[in-house]
């Protein structure tokens, strides 16, 4: 039987339609002379392989020479799940009577049709229930640990992981998984060094380059970054990292003051992610570090490029713009997010800064008047609407910046100001005098 078996299965996957129909044909007549495993196995073994209405009628055989057989309602019902008709599948295993020996099974294949047809709390009642009849089985604890992990409840997988661990000799690629997922779990729910933890407790040289890769992950978190630096490194060399990783550790390299290999580390994730948004928006950061704003602006260009939507980099680039004196550049940024009805005291101190360098007053002193309102409690905005008000030579109303803001009188940016202030009152009272 075996071989004939074989046969339809070589013809199914040499895509030989018609010989595995006849052979088929000659395997289902052998069938009806067989047990029930067999049978049972000849049908589960065609539907691993997709061929559903094969393993239908395999099915249809056991359950016409072994109608006593309760495992056919099992069965058609998995039959029917891998065919999509989830309803039909839980109607089925939905009459398998509470005293059946295959009731527990039958919950199991419930808790997988209610998870895909998206009732996840349905599911995990039915693992529940399963498992208070066989309390021995871990296959249901991981169940559970694993559909509440998928469903973002970490705090609550996280005692599951934990009883299923105390289940000896669990299969390794299972328990590998578990591993991987509680750590998870750790970090999601919130504790980070729990995880760091559980991470540590394994053996360096045992540890999986995932795992590497987590522990600088949560190293980095937890801001120990000398030991988050030492892993990427590692991982670095191994070549390991991803443009996620490479993003990383080039934060770590920044820690420590590192631009240039921060900024190499940022161009080869983006070797890797060339559509990165947030990778030049990165590297804008990084050469402003480094004060170079023409590789800033034109990070920011590509990330502004890639995402329209992205005003927090066009108003990055006004910045820069207005910093590097290029007014036309400036002036066309200030238009564009003009034409899009952008408001935002940010981009009116920019504005005035803009019209005060091409010495248009008026414009500069009704930009910087839009954005006081906003902007009183920064202090660079402050030292740059005092300069500018400094400039246009108008004391009184330096006087009431200082008067309605007394905490800047004791700025030592603004000292100067504030004593030139000073000498101006002394002789307008003198004047006045």
């Amino acid at each position: 039987m075996s071989d004939k078996l074989n046969d339809v299965i070589t013809h199914i996957q040499r895509n030989e339609l018609e010989a595995a129909d006849n052979s088929f044909k000659e395997l289902k007549e052998i069938l009806k002379e067989e047990d029930i495993e067999t049978i049972a196995s000849s049908g589960y073994a065609l539907q691993q392989l997709g061929f559903i209405h094969y393993a239908q009628e395999i099915y249809s055989i056991g359950k016409a020479n072994y109608p006593e057989e309760e495992s056919w309602a099992l069965l058609e019902a998995e039959l029917l799940i891998d065919d999509g008709q989830i309803e039909k599948a839980i109607d089925q295993l939905l009459t398998i009577p509470t005293d059946s020996s295959l009731y527990v099974a039958s919950l199991l294949s419930l808790a997988d049709a209610y998870q895909l047809i998206s009732l996840p709390e349905v599911s995990f009642q039915k693992l529940q229930e399963a498992r208070q009849l066989a309390p021995d089985q871990f296959a249901i604890v991981f169940g559970m640990a694993e559909l509440k992990y998928e469903q973002g409840d970490f705090s609550d997988a996280i005692p599951l992981y934990n009883e299923l661990f105390e289940f000896k000799d669990l299969p390794s690629q299972l328990k590998e998984q578990a591993d991987g997922h509680y750590i998870d779990s750790l970090a999601w729910a919130g504790d980070v060094e729990a995880a760091t933890e559980a991470l540590e407790r394994i053996p360096a040289d045992k540890r999986t380059i995932k795992q590497r890769q987590q522990l600088a992950f949560y190293y980095y978190r937890l801001e120990a970054y000398e030991k988050a630096e030492t892993l990427l490194k590692e991982l670095y060399d191994g070549d390991a990292l991803n443009a996620d990783l490479l993003s990383l550790y080039a934060q770590v390299k920044t820690m420590s003051y590192d631009y240039e290999e921060a900024l190499d580390l940022v161009d080869e994730a983006l070797e890797k992610d060339p559509y990165g948004v947030a990778l030049y928006t990165m590297k804008a950061e990084i050469a402003e570090k480094m004060g170079n704003y023409d590789t800033a602006f034109n990070a920011l260009e590509s990330a502004s490029d890639l995402d329209p939507d992205n005003i927090e980099a066009r108003v990055k680039m006004l910045e820069y713009a207005v910093a590097a004196n290029k007014l036309s550049l400036a002036k066309g940024l200030i238009t564009d997010l003009e034409n899009e009805n952008f408001v935002d005291p940010h981009v009116d101190w920019l504005k005035a800064k803009t019209f005060q360098l091409e010495e248009d007053y008026p414009a500069a002193e009704e930009s910087y008047q839009s954005a006081l309102a906003f902007l009183q409690d920064n202090l660079s905005f402050m030292e740059d609407y005092l300069s500018f008000l400094q400039e246009m030579g108008n004391w009184s109303k330096i006087g009431q910046v200082f008067a309605n803001n007394p905490n800047l009188t004791m700025q030592p940016s603004l000292a100067t100001i504030y004593e030139r202030y000073n000498a101006w009152k002394l002789d307008q009272d003198y004047l006045d005098f």
